[in-house]
């Protein structure tokens, strides 16, 4: 529910029904509003376990993730709002804070999470050159530990799944899936990469249904970076290092770190 009180244009005349309003900010096209529906950030983050996360990469979506709250954490506020929607609205009091909010459950798992915080901070040389990572379970979309392993993932699972970090939110469909020859043909491809091709020395020791694909991508006047997608039964992930080199040289060993911990 918003109710809102407009300030009358200079030059017309007030009616009985405007009431005495006074904001700074309370110009011609403009109205004081109370907007019900204010939520309260996350107080806190789970992974899929309900395990507490504490993981600095995820401490920015808290604030980005208020949205997903529980609307029984909701209160109210008075704020002035632009009659054409132009601008954000302004914020001016509170009138009933929102209620604590539960902590916020991600698709997340911890200990994946955690292995691939240390990988990339090992490969990135402690945050002196750019580096990311991402895993995700291929039968359900679901983002396992923070970076694109949706390449890797298709390969494994045969369908496109839209990768999510809330359980439950809406997937978008593929517009087309791939066909069984070029399935069959990429499941080949990447099991001997990862099997005795270049991807071996880094997938040595893993079992299960594997497959990898090295890359090394070249930049102009600068160091190559390195790349590297994979999958190892049902997790896919895929990292790169900017200015690491080869595919084989970075990417792999932090990809293949998290590899290890499966998705059991």
């Amino acid at each position: 529910m918003v109710r809102t009180c407009s300030r009358a244009p200079p030059g017309s005349t007030p009616s009985s029904s405007d009431a005495p309003v006074r904001a700074p900010h309370l110009a011609a096209g403009k109205s004081i509003a109370v907007k019900t529906g204010v939520a309260a950030p996350p107080g806190g983050l789970v992974d899929r376990n309900g395990k507490t996360l504490d993981a600095p990469s995820l401490t920015p979506l808290l604030s980005s993730l208020a949205d997903a709250v529980p609307a029984t954490a909701a209160g109210a506020s008075v704020v002035i709002t632009d009659d054409a929607g132009r601008d954000r609205p302004e914020h001016l009091f509170t009138i009933d804070g929102p209620g604590s909010a539960p902590p916020l459950k991600l698709t997340i798992d911890a200990g994946l999470q955690a292995a691939a915080e240390a990988a990339v901070r090992t490969q990135s040389r402690n945050g002196t050159r750019p580096a990311s990572l991402v895993a995700i379970e291929p039968s359900t979309g679901h983002i396992l530990a923070l970076a694109v392993a949706s390449i890797a993932a298709t390969v494994q699972n045969g369908t496109f799944r839209q990768p999510v970090l809330i359980p439950g939110l809406p997937q978008q469909p593929p517009a087309r899936t791939l066909s069984a020859g070029t399935l069959k043909g990429l499941r080949s491809m990447m099991s001997r990469t990862a099997r005795s091709g270049t991807a071996a020395p880094a997938m040595t020791g893993l079992n299960g249904d594997i497959g990898a694909k090295t890359c090394t991508a070249e930049i102009d006047g600068r160091p190559d970076n390195s790349w590297f997608t994979s999958y190892r039964d049902n997790l896919a992930v895929a990292a790169e290092v900017e200015g690491g080199d080869h595919g084989i040289d970075a990417s792999a060993p932090a990809a293949a770190a998290v590899l290890a911990l499966g998705n059991g």
